[in-house]
């Protein structure tokens, strides 16, 4: 009979979401992060300890990136229903109309990183 045992590796080094590689500064974060640790030791003792402590970096590094998405995406909302409602009204000049399409780039950026979020 084919048994199958489960094997128990420990802790996960850090839980990896998807969102943070869609993220402009997330790659320099973790290099410049990564390289930053100094330790001695046997390689999977460095391993080990570096992951340790880039967890607990991408932790802060995730909750002041991520968690104030939500709080962007509605003042963003909010500076484009101002946009359209002047241009409703009077008309936007074409700075006004730049300004109002600077807003949407990233409301459609962080839509989306919140969409990667719950996924």
């Amino acid at each position: 009979m084919l048994e199958i045992k489960v094997k128990d590796w420990g802790p996960k080094p850090f839980r990896f979401i998807n969102a943070w590689l869609s993220h402009p500064g997330f790659k320099k974060f973790v290099i410049d992060k990564w390289t930053s640790y100094k330790m001695e030791g046997w390689g999977s003792f460095v391993l080990k300890e570096k992951s340790k402590r880039l967890k607990a970096d991408l932790k802060t590094w995730n909750k002041e990136i991520f968690c104030s998405l939500d709080k962007q995406i509605e003042e963003r909302r909010q500076k484009i229903k101002q946009w359209d409602a002047i241009d409703d009204i009077l008309g936007l000049e074409e700075e006004e109309i730049a300004a109002r399409n600077r807003e949407r780039a990233p409301l459609f950026n962080d839509v989306k990183n919140i969409d990667n979020l719950l996924s």
